[in-house]
């Protein structure tokens, strides 16, 4: 049975150099910091704490949140008098918001795609990676949300489809977004920092397909690739690589990267429906590498803003349709 509290007995008043009145025993920092922690106990009534804050003295606590518990007691004795039950309460929540540890955690759950919101992944934050594949089930499941990628390497963040179990995500209806917009932090590597979307690297075909409402590449890198096996078809109504605010871009620069690459063949990386709408701004590169399969670019218009790129290597299988395709270059390249 546990025993019961002992009664409260009222203790002196406090000064504010944290020494009680009238010639009563001093309670300061310095003796604080000499006690243990269950001692503590013992000095209960001569300083009037509640009953409830040395249930603490049956718990292990970490050396932080006993540190961080003496500290907010010297604190107190060194300013102020102790008031009853609210600065009670304001230091025992203090010690457990201290003694909870946060910890980031990658995005692997394809379904909160599927919730409204934004979800940034970034360094330091709720998710610090997405890594989205289909090695146990296939995934089929709306995309409304709006995902900004802000850090990580190409290889750190990832959608992909694998064993043989293909990844559908989105569709006609869907309201979702894809940013990539890497922090300002960050200064080099911008072609190699993102997400890349894969078809399946073994060799077993299992398809991607992913249909939002708009892709922005702004700073960073979208690369979508075939793998060993497995078509990658990546749609949404627009298309922006670059940043539209761009200015005074130097001359070979670009810091919105989006790379379309098959290897395989028999298996296409597509770009694009009929009804997109595709601009490369300034200092945007969108390339196409179709060294085995096709690399295919399609929609309803592809622009080149004045200093965007658009780069055709790797072997002949690339191509731009269909064949009614509005391709305007202005002055890019």
């Amino acid at each position: 049975m546990r025993p019961a509290a002992a009664p409260q007995v009222p203790g002196p008043k406090l000064n504010s150099v944290g020494q009680a009145q009238r010639g009563a025993r001093p309670v300061c920092g310095e003796a604080l910091r000499s006690l243990g922690f269950r001692q503590l106990k013992s000095y209960q009534n001569s300083i009037n704490l509640p009953n409830f804050l040395f249930e603490f003295t049956s718990v292990k606590v970490s050396n932080n949140a006993l540190n961080f518990l003496l500290a907010q007691y010297r604190a107190i004795f060194k300013r102020a008098y102790i008031k009853g039950l609210a600065s009670a309460v304001l230091l025992t929540a203090g010690l457990a918001a201290s003694s909870t540890a946060s910890y980031a955690a990658a995005l692997t759950d394809a379904s909160k795609l599927a919730e409204s919101g934004t979800i940034t992944i970034n360094t330091g934050g709720t998710n610090d990676s997405v890594t989205i594949h289909s090695n146990s089930a296939a995934i089929s499941n709306a995309w409304q949300a709006d995902l900004v990628v802000a850090s990580g390497e190409l290889s750190a963040n990832y959608i992909k489809a694998s064993g043989s179990n293909a990844v559908k995500l989105g569709g006609a209806d869907s309201s979702g977004s894809l940013v990539i917009d890497l922090d300002e932090s960050i200064k080099t590597g911008l072609d190699s920092k993102g997400l890349s979307i894969t078809g399946n690297a073994e060799t077993k075909a299992a398809e991607l397909t992913i249909d939002i409402k708009s892709i922005d590449v702004t700073r960073g890198a979208l690369k979508m690739a075939t793998g060993a096996s497995g078509s990658v078809t990546v749609a949404a109504d627009t298309i922006a690589v670059g940043d539209s605010a761009a200015k005074d871009v130097t001359a070979g620069t670009h810091n919105g990267n989006l790379v379309i690459e098959s290897t395989t063949a028999t298996y296409t990386a597509t770009l694009g429906d009929a009804s997109s709408n595709i601009t490369v701004y300034s200092d945007g590169l969108l390339s196409l590498k179709g060294s085995g399969g096709d690399a295919i670019v399609q929609g309803k218009s592809l622009t080149v803003k004045n200093g965007g790129l658009l780069l055709v290597t790797d072997g002949t299988a690339n191509k731009l349709k269909p064949v009614d395709l509005n391709s305007n270059l202005g002055s890019g390249t």
